[in-house]
């Protein structure tokens, strides 16, 4: 029971990241922020000890985005390792207008939960 009344308190959200979801007709401009991540170092076959099929992404694109009504501060450079390699990634930022059929199914793909049972 302890637990349960301190996690709240643990768990720091950024204010930022909180309360920053595209609405229609809100006058606030959209920021798009895509990280884009490009394979650098591939790992070698003999690093491979389950012997497990690799294929080699070298070529393919790999990244994600934020769509958020708040400007975020500078976003360092940081490495991520996947079972592929290392990679590098860098950001590029746009101002988005969101239409309101596009904030209608935002909010619908957002608002639901892919788990049942589990609060949004």
């Amino acid at each position: 029971m302890l637990i349960r009344f301190l996690l709240p308190c643990l768990v720091q959200f950024p204010d930022q990241l909180s309360n920053c979801f595209p609405q229609c007709g809100n006058p606030s401009p959209n920021y798009l922020y895509y990280i884009d991540m490009e394979l650098t170092n591939v790992l070698p076959d003999y690093q491979n000890a389950r012997g497990r099929p690799c294929y080699r992404p070298e070529d393919e694109p790999l990244g994600f985005g934020l769509l958020t009504t708040k400007p975020l501060h500078h976003i360092p450079t940081f490495p991520i390792f996947s079972r592929s390699g290392g990679r590098e990634q860098s950001n590029f930022t746009s101002l988005v207008p969101v239409a309101p059929v596009q904030a209608d199914t935002n909010e619908q793909k957002h608002s639901t939960s892919p788990w049942p049972g589990h609060p949004t």
